[in-house]
This record gives structure tokens, sequence and C-alpha cells, in this order.
């Protein structure tokens, strides 16, 4: 059985974008996941940044893995990774990556990128994301919201965005806007629903949740 190393970082949708597709890959292939932690300057656009090592906290294990047979990664940052990666251990193996690298890619390689990218060097495109969504996930889901939207009342419906390569968004500053939030919430005296975005920052999610609960 060939063997993907599959290269996740830290932000939600591009996670979510890896885990939709590997559900109908798992049972073809051997998945090794490999997490990312990037460093400060993984900010830089891409040409900035160092030409052989790579802003991750795991690149000493990372470039020891040479037991696959291909690289799947998703988003600007991981697509770098594994274009250094591929160059340090001088091989030939293809990238499938998804959204745009900003980084070479091979002859072998796959990209795969949204349509409204209107990317001519895309190999595929896709109109709605990848995603594990069905009708009996939605309709679990729905039983286990602690609330229903009660009538004539006000909702504010909130999407969570995140870091990007022009602006950090830190813990200190998501907690104040988060703040913001619930006392506005609290003196509309409204519901509040609240979905995460692509940039969303995984580690914030259990904060959420539990802010959510003590506010309910």
């Amino acid at each position: 059985m060939q063997k993907i190393l599959v290269l996740r970082d830290h932000k939600i949708g591009n996670l979510r974008l890896l885990e939709a597709i590997t559900n109908y890959l798992a049972n073809h292939f051997k998945l090794l996941w490999q997490e990312l932690t990037y460093r400060p300057y993984a900010v830089l656009p891409n040409s900035l940044q160092l030409a052989t090592r790579p802003a991750i906290e795991q690149w000493a294990s990372l470039k020891a893995l040479t037991d696959y047979d291909l690289i799947l990664s998703a988003g600007r940052r991981s697509g770098l990774v594994a274009n250094k990666l591929r160059a340090y251990q001088k091989t030939t193996k293809p990238i499938i990556h998804i959204l745009r690298p900003e980084c070479k890619i091979l002859p072998q390689d796959i990209l795969i990128l949204p349509k409204h990218d209107n990317n001519q060097k895309s190999d595929y495109q896709f109109d709605l994301t990848p995603n594990q969504i069905t009708q009996a996930k939605l309709a679990e889901a729905l039983k286990q919201m602690p609330l229903k939207i009660k009538p004539k009342t006000k909702v504010i419906a909130v999407i969570l965005g995140g870091s990007s390569k022009h602006k950090k968004v830190t813990l200190e500053t998501f907690s104040k806007i988060w703040q913001i939030i619930i006392n506005y919430r609290q003196a509309e005296s409204a519901q509040l629903l609240v979905t995460t975005s692509r940039r969303t920052d995984k580690s914030l999610l259990p904060m959420i949740t539990d802010s959510l609960k003590a506010d309910d």
C-alpha cells in the first residue's frame, strides 16, 4: 500500500480540507499525518523565506521522513514546506496541493484550486469546498444545539477570522474581540450564532466553546 505524507497546519480550514479528502483516500493509502508549527518568520512572503530551511519547528524530524510515496498539503505555507522537503531530499515524489502554494510546482504535481481563483495552472478546480458534511451529521448537530432560535429574538451571527500573512491575530487580541462580542450579545439580550473561517486557529476552539457554555 502506498503512503501519503499529509502536512497539516494550525488553520481550521486547511485541516478540514485535508480531512475531507483523506476520508476518501484512507482505504487505498496509508496516511502519515505530520503536524506543522510555524516559526514567526513564516508570515513573510515565500520568496523572502530561507532558501533551504522552512519556517517550522519540526524540520529536523520531517526531513528524516523518507518512507512515503507522495505529499498532500493545503495552504500557502504548507505548500512551501512540501516543496522544500522534496528539494532537501533530492527526490521527484509528487505533491498534491490544495489552494495556491505560491512556490514552484513540477509537472508531476497536482494543483487543486477553487474555481473562483480563475487560475489556468490548476489541474482540478472545485466550486464547493471539499467537506464531510452530510444530512445525517447536520441532523445530529441540530440535536446537540443547546438552544433553538426563539421567535422574535434578535440573533447575532459572527464569522470568526484569523491571522493572515499581513496581520497576526494573537490570543490577547482575539480575547479582547471575543469579550466585545459577548458584551454586545448580553446588552442586546440576543442569541449568538458563531462559525469559524478557514483562517481561525484551531487552538482557539476550546476557549470559544467554554465561553459560550459559560454565557449560556
